[in-house]
């Protein structure tokens, strides 16, 4: 198994306390959250790791050395998740876990996306009650995810989309397909990788959902949020 780390952003909106750096260098019990999120995938035999840069990729270089893989986008700036996730694609050729850098999680959250076979695509999900800017989905009536974006109504919404996946290989020239398909036909470019999620749902698709339960998880977006982090996850 492979993973791909997404740690391309700036991160404006938690600018004040990042002082300078990449969102992904925030600390959590005295530690990176790029550090957590390799560490948390080598525990679990997955050495095969690519890290998509963007804002100061000398960073994660000095970092994190040859223990991962390195691909990095010019254009993070002005482009988002979907055209990170396919300058590092190349390197994807088994089946991998998609991941967030900013996205603190427990780790039985990422021991179920694992162990979980039941469709080629698996999004983990947190059924809640949503708000108007998270990632929703709703299920079709087998449980499968039906529709997965920003925009659905929140009196739709199943729960939120946390941000990781696992991809099958046998996912792997479809999901690509679907990538090229927003990128250089549509143009795209400020799209997120769960448009290439929802393009191959309509081609008929299975995507599976692992319930995130009562552990915890937080994207950290805004100051609040890193607060709080440290709050869900205690030093040990």
């Amino acid at each position: 198994m492979q993973a791909i780390i997404m740690a391309a952003g700036y991160g404006r909106r938690i600018a004040e306390i990042s002082k300078e750096n990449p969102k992904s260098f925030l600390e959590l019990n005295g530690e990176k959250l790029i550090e957590r999120a390799v560490r948390l995938l080598k525990a679990r035999g997955i050495e095969d790791i690519t890290v998509v840069t963007g804002y100061r990729p000398e960073l994660f270089h000095e970092l994190l050395g040859d223990s991962v893989h390195f691909r990095h986008n010019p254009l993070y700036f002005c482009t988002n998740v979907l055209s990170s996730f396919a300058v590092g694609m190349d390197k994807i050729s088994d089946e991998f876990i998609f991941l967030h850098a900013d996205t603190v999680f427990a780790e039985p959250i990422l021991d179920r996306l694992i162990s979980n076979s039941s469709a080629g695509i698996i999004l983990p999900v947190d059924f809640k009650v949503c708000a108007e800017e998270e990632m929703k989905v709703i299920l079709d009536d087998r449980g499968f995810v039906k529709e997965i974006n920003k925009t659905m109504g929140l009196d739709v919404a199943a729960g939120e989309f946390i941000g990781m996946a696992k991809i099958s290989s046998s996912m792997l020239d479809r999901l690509k397909g679907a990538v090229h398909q927003e990128l250089k036909e549509r143009h795209n470019h400020q799209e997120y990788f769960e448009a290439a999620v929802q393009n191959l749902i309509d081609d008929g698709v299975d995507v599976g959902v692992v319930p995130t339960g009562d552990d915890p998880w937080i994207e950290i977006d805004f100051p609040e949020d890193y607060e709080r982090v440290k709050v869900l996850f205690p030093e040990r």
